[in-house]
Parts: C-alpha cells; structure tokens; sequence
C-alpha cells in the first residue's frame, strides 16, 4: 500500500504518537500525513494513530483513549497506540524475527506505552524518551510551527528505533552463536568462539559449568 493517508492528533505531541509514525514510515514509501482532530478527515485517512477513539487492527484504527483502553500486555504495561502499531507491524519490520520484535517491544515499545498510560511502575528514574520527545514541542515562547516539530521528532525517533532494530537483531544472533557454542563444547568449561561475540548474559543463563 503506498500513497497512503496517515491522520494522528495536531497540536502537542508524544512518544507514542511520534514513534508511531517513524515505525509506519519504515513500512509504507509513500505517507501524506495529517494532524488533525477532524472527525470527517480522520473517517478518510487509510491508518488512524492515538486520535478517534477506536482500535480495530484490521481497519487500521490505533487509537487506545477508549474508556476501556485497547488491552494490556502479560505483563501489565497497557498499550498505547505505538504498542497496537508495532503488535500489528513490528514483525513486519524485524523481517519476520519474532525474538528481534519481542525484544525491542520490551525495551522500547512496551516502555513508551507504559509512561503514556501512566503505567510508571518499574520505569527507571532519570529523563526518559519520553520526556525527550516532548522536549521538541515549542516552549511557549518559541512560537515555532509544531508540525515541523513534530517532523523533526519523527526524524530523530526514526534514527532511535534503527539502532534498537540493530542492537535487538545482534544480541538475538549473539545469543544464537553462543548457545550452539556451548551445545558443542567438548569441555562444557570451556567454550570456544571464532571471533568476538557478547557472550556473557547467554552463558550466564545457559551454561553453569563454564562459570
């Protein structure tokens, strides 16, 4: 699908909102983006993001403002609509790795959503992406136009969620070396690599005798 409309929420942006337009921008070439709280623009737009009240993956409908919100992980974390996108396209865009998507949802996607829902518990202290993000809105004596704000949030949101991509996708091949490594080991004390890998989480989990 190209030459798509993509309708989210004008004014005041978030994490959620701007990662969730990064993530599709990766899947689709072709993106007319509108912000716009317009019931009737928003009824036209192919994909709808965190704006009309809905949540129908099928229809392409991401928004989570529903009184009941739009679901939960196991684990707790509710999801916001960058969670429901990256459910829906996440694997898509990991080239069909499961591990890769679970892994960058647990330490990206599933942490946005819980800040946005005010799911804090467990979110570590310090200034979060989150907070980041909504530091490219104008103060309010920038007066500066807030959709080039926003494009420029999507920009450097964009260039984040490459390098979890990357980092997700070599500590999941990491993981894959070492533990074949470890099951071939003549020596479970002693386990042999051809050339440098991160090896100590894996080894920690999977071979006692090596420690």
């Amino acid at each position: 699908m190209n030459n798509i409309t993509i309708a989210t929420h004008n004014g005041i942006f978030h994490a959620d909102d701007v990662f969730s337009i990064a993530t599709l921008k990766k899947i689709f070439t072709s993106v007319n983006l509108v912000r716009t709280r317009d019931s009737e623009i928003i009824a036209e737009a192919d994909i709808v993001v965190d704006v009309g009240g809905q949540y129908d993956a099928d229809t392409n409908r991401f928004d989570h403002h529903q009184r009941d919100g739009a679901g939960e992980r196991k684990n707790g974390i509710p999801y916001s609509s960058f969670g429901l996108i990256w459910k829906k396209f996440g694997l898509q865009i990991c080239a069909g790795e499961q591990a890769v998507a679970d892994a960058i949802d647990a330490g990206l996607v599933s942490t946005i959503d819980a800040i946005d829902c005010g799911h804090v518990e467990g979110v570590a202290e310090g200034i979060s992406l989150s907070q980041t993000i909504s530091m490219f809105n104008p103060s309010w004596e920038e007066g500066d136009d807030i959709d080039r704000c926003f494009d420029e949030a999507v920009v450097f949101a964009s260039r984040i969620l490459e390098r979890f991509m990357a980092s997700a996708k070599g500590s999941v091949k990491a993981k894959e070396i070492v533990a074949k490594a470890i099951e071939t080991a003549e020596d479970p004390r002693v386990i042999v690599l051809e050339k440098f890998t991160p090896w100590k989480r894996t080894v920690h989990a999977l071979s006692v005798d090596a420690l």
